[in-house]
């Protein structure tokens, strides 16, 4: 298990002078899953020089970065579930860090989403005193805690900058923009954080009101990011890249490619067929016009048919089955 990460870092080693840390491809492909028994700092690789620090930080940083990419997947898909792209990404770490790095529009919405769900998990991490900082020690009066979110900002950013690079890669224009969507990343959650505060006193009184930043829902976070940010997304060319300043704008610099062909150089295999849509409307698009079947399957429910028992004096159901049609692309 450990040689194969062996292996691939030494392969990511090799070029880590031209590439930036490579945080979003740990737990997206069958080599970058392996995550137990390994420390913090066998993924060297996907964290950046900074790795010694981090980890000093965050002890469990890698499963932090694991869990990330995950649910960056999964609100991924969900949002691409009308789309015929989908959120389908490639298996091959080769594959997968070409297609995050190209700055088209799917991809910049990608990575400013995977830069807003790590900050959204090393604040929560910080408010749960996982973190190696005074700001986040809070574990022995929780109560009357106020945890600095800033520390999880800061070490967001000393994660997704890509530190290792050489400064001839910190000029290029895709460079330059990736950065820029990270940074949109992490002003969405700190733009989005809240105060709560909570009143604490003899029999209910407010002598004392503890107040505290406390960070929005990953599901309202990534919904800001696919409504308001990808859907205004800005095209750019390199000759106006001095302009990415705003932190309230996605940008990219690529068109998107053919979602209904294959693309070998991302290695998208355009998987439409046997791919469920969820309404006649957007069937046809999803599907890239090559129709649709209507599927019915036998759902088995638990809780059916129920009464109440007066022998027991308790609420008895019934298995059941229902049927359920679902729209399958041919």
């Amino acid at each position: 298990m450990s040689s194969l990460i062996v292996l691939l870092s030494f392969i990511i080693i090799t070029t880590a002078k031209s590439l930036p840390s490579d945080f979003m491809l740990l737990g997206l492909t069958p080599a970058t899953q392996l995550i137990h028994g390994l420390t913090c700092q066998s993924y060297r690789p996907f964290i950046g020089e900074n790795t010694d620090y981090l980890c000093s930080k965050i002890p469990h940083l890698h499963i932090i970065l694991h869990e990330a990419n995950i649910q960056t997947r999964q609100q991924c898909q969900y949002h691409f579930r009308d789309h015929p792209w989908g959120c389908q990404l490639s298996s091959k770490v080769v594959s997968l860090r070409r297609f995050l790095r190209q700055a088209s529009k799917e991809a910049s919405f990608y990575t400013t989403l995977a830069s807003a769900t790590l900050t959204l998990n090393l604040i929560n991490a910080c408010i749960k005193g996982q973190i190696n900082d005074t700001t986040c020690l809070c574990l022995h009066n929780r109560q009357l805690c106020q945890t600095d979110p800033s520390i999880g900002f800061q070490l967001a950013y000393l994660i997704t900058d890509g530190a290792n690079m050489s400064k001839i890669f910190q000029e290029k224009f895709l460079f330059k923009i990736n950065q820029a969507n990270k940074e949109v990343g992490r002003q969405i959650v700190k733009n989005m954080m809240k105060k709560e505060c909570h009143c604490h006193g003899v029999s209910g009184s407010c002598e004392l009101q503890i107040c505290r930043l406390r960070p929005a829902q990953l599901t309202d976070i990534s919904s800001e990011i696919y409504t308001n940010i990808y859907k205004k997304a800005r095209y750019i060319e390199a000759i106006d890249y001095m302009n990415l300043e705003n932190k309230n704008q996605l940008f990219y610099a690529r068109k998107s490619i053919n979602y209904c062909r294959p693309n070998t150089f991302i290695d998208y295999q355009s998987a439409q067929k046997g791919r469920e849509c969820f309404s006649k409307e957007v069937c046809e698009q999803v599907c890239c016009n090559k129709g649709y079947e209507m599927q019915t399957e036998l759902k088995l429910i638990e809780n059916c048919q129920c009464y109440f028992s007066w022998n027991i004096a308790n609420v008895e159901c019934k298995p059941c089955q229902k049927k359920i049609a679902r729209m399958i692309c041919l």
